[in-house]
């Protein structure tokens, strides 16, 4: 699960589904889920001892809480059964040695029998990687590997990917291209690559939210957008073809996205993950949220509406479950995924 992604960039996007692709790479798809059968969700509150966090990651048998306040621990650690706290500050928070300002989450991977939490710190641009359960074990925070992501004008990572022992994806904002990239990173060697631009043109100055997911098995890089109602999947691949989807209705014009101050704008695409299976991405109409379940290819799988307005998700795959966060009443909410 990735929640959304605040990025400083100029976009001229597309004035409506059946328009000229400008910006995204490959076609338009169209599908209307206004169309599609809606089921309903109950939520089931889940007691956590964790107050005042933004973003919430499940893993095994743990649940990470992130915050972005500052009266409150960068990362928290509780039990996924008991919503108990195991590891309270497990990353220091400040501005010196061994210290971190700001973590946001980017990914997890699998090394051997270990848990690897993937993170950018935004005040140092860097892209630590946790080793969850030797930092758990020895009540301490264990980081494998760190490295800048300033190199080459790269900066503001996204989302963090690991390929295999030596090797890494991940998505970071390029200001000297005025792009987002796909970067390959060597652990062993130190060495960072570009793969690839995200879109077609170079992307001047406005605000674009996006939130992203991705799974290994899939050649795709998946992309809500918060102001414009389409899905982009950026592929990863050159045997595959990238492509939007439209949901519903016409994508807004960069000029009406521009003319149209930042509280009054519509908001889609808040939250999303994805599983070998499916995509899930948290959708927002009129306060109403909703679970839109796309297969690979793009095409609905289901919609599910909610009962409480969450604002971020993730997902346990072991046991089927989405959880997500209500800002406002600061609650967890779990949901059965009827799958």
């Amino acid at each position: 699960m990735k929640g959304i992604i605040y990025i400083t960039l100029i976009i001229g996007l597309l004035s409506s589904c059946k328009g000229n692709n400008t910006v995204f790479k490959g076609e338009i798809i169209e599908h209307n889920y206004n169309n599609v059968l809606t089921e309903k969700l109950t939520g089931e509150p889940f007691r956590t001892e964790c107050i005042g966090f933004t973003d919430i990651y499940v893993k095994r048998n743990y649940m990470l809480f992130f915050s972005r306040f500052e009266d409150r621990p960068l990362l928290v650690v509780c039990d996924k059964h008991t919503g108990q706290i195991i590891f309270k500050e497990i990353l220091q928070k400040g501005r010196g040695p061994n210290e971190y300002f700001l973590a946001s989450f980017m990914g997890f991977s699998q090394n051997s029998s270990d848990t690897e939490v993937w993170m950018e710190t935004n005040a140092m641009r860097k892209i630590i990687c946790l080793n969850l359960d030797k930092s758990l074990s020895q009540g301490k925070p264990i980081i494998e590997y760190e490295f800048n992501t300033s190199v080459s004008g790269k900066t503001g990572a996204i989302i963090a990917s690991r390929i295999d022992n030596e090797n890494m994806l991940y998505v970071a904002i390029s200001l000297k291209e005025n792009n987002v990239n796909l970067l390959h990173y060597n652990t062993k060697g130190s060495s960072l690559d570009t793969i690839g631009r995200l879109f077609n043109t170079r992307i001047n100055f406005t605000d674009v939210s996006a939130t992203y997911s991705y799974h290994p098995a899939h050649p795709y890089y998946i992309t809500g957008m918060l102001f414009f109602n389409c899905i982009y999947f950026y592929s990863i691949n050159a045997s595959q073809k990238s492509f939007a989807v439209c949901v519903s209705g016409n994508i807004p014009s960069h000029g009406q996205i521009k003319n149209t101050s930042l509280e009054q704008r519509k908001q889609y695409y808040l939250s999303s993950f994805s599983t070998d299976n499916f995509i899930c991405l948290l959708y927002n109409d009129n306060n109403k949220r909703f679970l839109h379940l796309l297969n690979w290819d793009g095409s609905i799988k289901k919609v599910l509406e909610l009962d409480y307005p969450i604002n971020t998700i993730s997902y346990d795959e072991s046991e089927k479950t989405v959880y997500g966060i209500q800002w406002n009443n600061e609650t967890v909410y779990r949901y059965k995924l009827p799958i």
